[in-house]
């Protein structure tokens, strides 16, 4: 996903947000995905494994997030470090949710309603407005 993301041309922010949304189709509709989502809750996981997704989500949401400060898209004091835990962690969230309750058809509303809190708190105006209108 991260590799065809790059060719789209998108500003690093917007990547994180249309990283998000592909991770929720692929998890509805792509049983290999949907099926190692659940076997990473699974208590016969290692927690090296588990671990390892879930940091490598962190990293690379982490690493658009910089991109993003450095162009001038998020405010001033943003630590992107914690801000890719929250965004990895309410990503997994939702779905666990969503997936424990039997409503994954859900899991887009949430995360379309996660950005549209977020996005508000963490950008700049100037960003926000601009991806408002591509939106």
């Amino acid at each position: 996903m991260l590799a065809e993301l790059a060719t789209r041309g998108l500003d690093p922010l917007d990547t994180v947000v249309v990283l998000t949304e592909q991770v929720v189709d692929r998890v509805r509709h792509d049983p290999v995905v949907r099926g190692g989502t659940r076997l990473l809750n699974d208590a016969a996981v290692t927690v090296r494994h588990g671990a390892a997704h879930y940091q490598f989500a962190e990293q690379s949401v982490a690493a658009r997030l910089r991109d993003a400060a450095a162009a001038g898209a998020l405010r001033d004091g943003i630590d992107v470090a914690v801000l890719a835990r929250q965004i990895a962690t309410l990503m997994a969230g939702h779905n666990l949710i969503c997936e424990r309750s039997d409503t994954l058809d859900e899991l887009p509303a949430r995360v379309t309603a996660m950005w549209d809190t977020l996005l508000p708190l963490i950008t700049t105006e100037d960003w926000l407005v601009t991806h408002r209108t591509r939106t």
